[in-house]
Formats: structure tokens, C-alpha cells, sequence
């Protein structure tokens, strides 16, 4: 069973030290390779209904059918990372999972009937995403992304990358994966 969303397609943390955290993953898991940017693109974002500007680094690597993601806000904007870099903790904090969805507008209409509130939205090169939170749980963020075929394209490059990864080139732009 894989609950009404889908599949949980990909978990992320915040960290303090991006650098850090994929060399960890990276010798002690073997998850990699990284694409990753110092750079976040955001066409448009919101933050509690106001738009908001973040300096975000991102880092993606596939893990089998997950794809772990890392993201270290470089700046004092509000943001939803942001609230997680103020929380307590020492390297890096779980924050989100995330769901691909190919109905968006269903999955946020679902979300909202559940209960869910959007935190935090907006739109990519890649395609749509919202950040939401339940009252009866305000620690865990769900992500709905939505599976435009720029972004399945970005993610399966991704994910092939890791398939036969032999370690080398362990961080590598963002750019490679959306080319492929």
C-alpha cells in the first residue's frame, strides 16, 4: 500500500554544511552521485501567501526508488527552510518527503480535505511544488511536486546516474541532470 499521495518518491533534509552532509552520505551510505547547485531557480515563490526570495543550495542524489535531497538556505529570508535552520540540531534535520504527482491541483484538493495547509509554493523550471503542513503534526512537511515531463526527465537522470555509480565524480551540477 502506498497511502492515497503515491509513493513517497523522495526524502529531504535541511542541512548546515552542504559540503558536509553529501560527503557522509556519500562515504558512509554510497548514495551519490550529487547534483547539486548553490543556486536554487525559483520563477516565483510564496511563503504563507507573500513571495518571498531565498538563497537556497540544493544537492539531489537517487538512493534505489528514493531520491534523497539536501538543501541549505544560505540566507535569513522567511522561508519554510528557513523555520528548519532555527530549530535545534547539530548537522542535518529530516524535514520533507516528497510526491510526484501527475495531478497536482487533485493532490493539493486531496491534501486539503485531509487537513493539510500549504506553507510554502511556487514554480520552478521544472514545474510547480508545494510545501504543507498538518496541525497534528507541524514536524513533518509532505511536497507535492508536480511530474511535468521536465521534471520526470531531470529526476531519471538523477536516478540513472546512481544505478552503477563506481564513486567517481561525486558532486556534479545540477546542469548534467537537466540536459540529460
Amino acid at each position: 500500500m502506498q497511502g492515497e499521495f503515491g509513493p513517497i518518491r523522495q526524502i529531504a533534509f535541511v542541512t548546515r554544511n552542504m559540503g558536509r552532509s553529501m560527503e557522509f552520505y556519500t562515504r558512509n551510505l554510497g548514495i551519490g552521485p550529487w547534483f547539486s547547485t548553490n543556486r536554487a531557480v525559483f520563477q516565483q515563490c510564496r511563503y504563507r501567501g507573500a513571495a518571498c526570495q531565498m538563497h537556497l543550495a540544493a544537492a539531489l542524489a537517487g538512493w534505489g526508488p528514493i531520491q534523497i535531497e539536501l538543501v541549505q538556505q544560505l540566507d535569513d529570508s522567511p522561508s519554510i527552510f528557513n523555520d528548519w535552520m532555527k530549530r535545534p540540531f547539530e548537522r542535518e534535520i529530516q524535514q520533507h518527503v516528497a510526491y510526484w504527482t501527475t495531478d497536482y491541483d487533485g493532490a493539493l484538493s486531496l491534501a486539503a480535505a485531509r487537513g493539510f495547509v500549504v506553507e510554502q509554493d511556487g514554480e520552478t523550471p521544472w514545474g510547480r511544488f508545494a510545501y504543507l503542513l498538518h496541525p497534528d503534526n507541524p514536524d513533518q512537511v509532505i511536497e507535492f511536486t508536480d511530474a511535468t515531463s521536465q521534471r520526470q526527465s531531470f529526476n531519471a537522470a538523477i536516478a540513472a546516474a546512481a544505478l552503477n555509480w563506481d564513486g567517481s565524480d561525486p558532486n556534479r551540477p545540477f546542469s548534467a541532470a537537466a540536459s540529460a
